[in-house]
């Protein structure tokens, strides 16, 4: 007989993120940018194009959020969670550092010595995973600073200069936004992904992937947890909960005059398998 094996069961409320926009009778009387000054439209027709344009506003803003989200948990292994009643930690690795999916190399291990072998490091660590989680790492995500090392290093270099063996090749390709394609080796996809995001508490920008950290994790193991949303119908004089990613909602307001609509969500980032990955400090 196969022992069942036992769970534990936590509940947490994810943050509201709500950004809001607001449009005036001002917005609706004057043309808008690119509206043709001798065919105008009507007051209702640019209140209905502002209000596609805010709601593709407020929806990436909210994409925004998420994202700095995800790289507190992948690359910190924890993310903060602060919002109108709560404010927490919450912790996805586990508390033994032996067992924490994250190391740093010293010395000449370092990418950016001449000694090093990223590709011998890059192997050891794929076998790691596979070996502890079940999953193939098959994606690197790495910093600014760890592109350069990694592209630059001697070692590498000797390693795809082999005329007799396709090994993989560097060949650098600009993808969406950010995202820089820099090639295939030993069946592992190195990307770049260069995109800053603004600290609340730092009051500074910061890049959204370290720059001096590698990711090499296995693809499709994450996901994305969304809290109910509050809406409130002031004519009806009730409350109503939605589950959903994305919950558009507006109201009119008498101080200031004018529409407001905001685009709320409660999202909370999963890992998943939490050593289907490993983070790695090279430079």
């Amino acid at each position: 007989t196969v022992e069942r094996h036992g769970f534990e069961t936590k509940t947490l409320r994810p943050p509201l993120v709500a950004p809001d926009l607001v449009t005036t009778a001002e917005h609706l009387l004057n043309r808008l940018p690119g509206e043709n000054i001798y065919n105008a439209k009507t007051p209702q027709e640019r209140a209905a194009e502002q209000l596609g344009k805010d709601l593709v506003e407020l929806d990436d803003m909210v994409n925004r959020r998420e994202e700095w989200m995800c790289s507190q948990v992948l690359f910190s292994g924890m993310v903060e969670i602060v919002g109108t009643g709560v404010e927490e930690t919450v912790y996805f690795w586990p508390d033994n550092d032996a067992d924490k999916p994250y190391l740093e190399l010293t010395g000449d291990d370092l990418w950016t010595s001449a000694a090093s072998d990223p590709l011998v490091n890059v192997r050891n660590w794929k076998r790691k995973v596979s070996l502890t989680s079940g999953f193939t790492p098959r994606v690197a995500v790495m910093g600014a600073k760890v592109v350069d090392a990694f592209v630059a290093n001697e070692a590498i270099s000797k390693y795809l200069d082999n005329r007799r063996k396709e090994l993989g090749k560097i060949e650098p390709k600009d993808l969406e936004e950010g995202v820089t394609f820099y090639g295939t080796i030993e069946g592992v996809d190195f990307y770049g992904y260069d995109e800053l995001v603004y600290n609340d508490v730092s009051g500074k920008t910061e890049p959204l992937v370290p720059e001096d950290k590698i990711l090499l994790g296995a693809p499709g193991r994450g996901e994305m947890l969304y809290g109910a949303v509050v809406l409130a119908d002031e004519a009806e004089k009730s409350f109503t909960l939605v589950e959903s990613p994305r919950v558009p909602d507006t109201w009119v307001s008498r101080k200031p005059e004018g529409r407001f609509v905001a685009m709320k969500s409660a999202p909370l980032p999963n890992p998943g398998v939490a050593d289907a990955y490993l983070v790695a400090k090279v430079v």
